[in-house]
């Protein structure tokens, strides 16, 4: 499995690329647990690498949160075990330095009184540095570029580009053909921030992460048309793990969030050091 996370080309108007930085403000992700469980589970831990594997990144809070069954008390103690888990694995993984804060809430926060799926989680607060891009080696294939196509819009909860946003397609196409050898990892984003889950939504999790893999499809299979071939093509969804505003309001921001960005990857035994 491919993990996640110079060629210079000047594009201007609809491209914001990943290497110039994003939003200075904090990022809230969240990594969920199974049901009485504070052991990371392979695909949060695969959430984490996508995350902070190419970043410099300062976490500045670790927050511990479970359902509501069981007592009180041992919600705080499973929070707090969970919270720690993921504060280990972060060390572990990318030597983060103390000076972060732990809070444990046990039950005390629930985000949603359907789905207890959603309630068993940690949420992470972590600042990006301005420049975040890095050339780093993942095994099999390196990341040489990252592109933020944050102009190519999507109807909202659906995986359909709007209208406005198909003229770009031919401009990223172009983009892509100047690398004549790479393969190309295409990730799809949703805007969902947790507070604006509806509390009869009990499928919330699975709804969410299928519509950013839909939207990472439908641009897969319009540059599939746009002569992209689909063997050096990859696509994946996020969910909401990343979001450029993690309590997005305004339009612009919400449309931010529904965004898709395209790693540029080689094979690591063909890079020259």
């Amino acid at each position: 499995m491919i993990k996640h996370y110079f060629l210079l080309f000047l594009v201007t108007g609809f491209l914001n690329l990943e290497c110039n930085g994003q939003s200075s403000e904090d990022t809230t992700l969240i990594v969920y647990f199974g049901s009485g469980d504070s052991k990371l589970a392979p695909e949060e831990t695969e959430k984490l690498e996508s995350v902070f594997g190419n970043r410099d990144f300062t976490v500045k809070k670790i927050s511990g949160h479970t359902d509501s069954v069981g007592s009180s008390q041992k919600n705080i103690t499973l929070s707090q075990t969970r919270s720690r888990s993921v504060a280990n694995y972060l060390q572990n993984h990318f030597n983060i330095t103390n000076g972060y804060s732990i809070e444990n809430y046990g039950e005390e926060k629930p985000v949603s009184i359907i789905d207890n799926a959603l309630n068993r989680r940690v949420e992470i607060v972590v600042h990006f540095s301005e420049q975040t891009q890095k050339i780093k080696d993942t095994g099999r294939y390196t990341v040489l570029k990252i592109y933020n196509f944050d102009k190519i819009y999507f109807v909202p909860n659906q995986p359909i580009l709007e209208s406005s946003s198909l003229p770009y397609l031919d401009e990223v196409v172009q983009i892509l053909k100047s690398y004549p050898t790479e393969i190309f990892e295409i990730r799809g984003h949703v805007n969902w921030p947790l507070w604006s889950v509806s509390k009869n939504d009990s499928g919330y999790r699975k709804k969410m992460n299928q519509l950013s893999t839909d939207r990472a499809k439908a641009v897969y299979d319009l540059l599939v048309e746009r002569g992209i071939l689909p063997q050096r093509m990859i696509y994946k969804g996020m969910g909401n793990s990343q979001m450029t505003f993690p309590n997005a309001r305004k339009k612009e921001e919400q449309l931010q969030n529904m965004r898709v960005e395209i790693l540029i990857l080689k094979e690591a035994d063909s890079i020259q050091h």
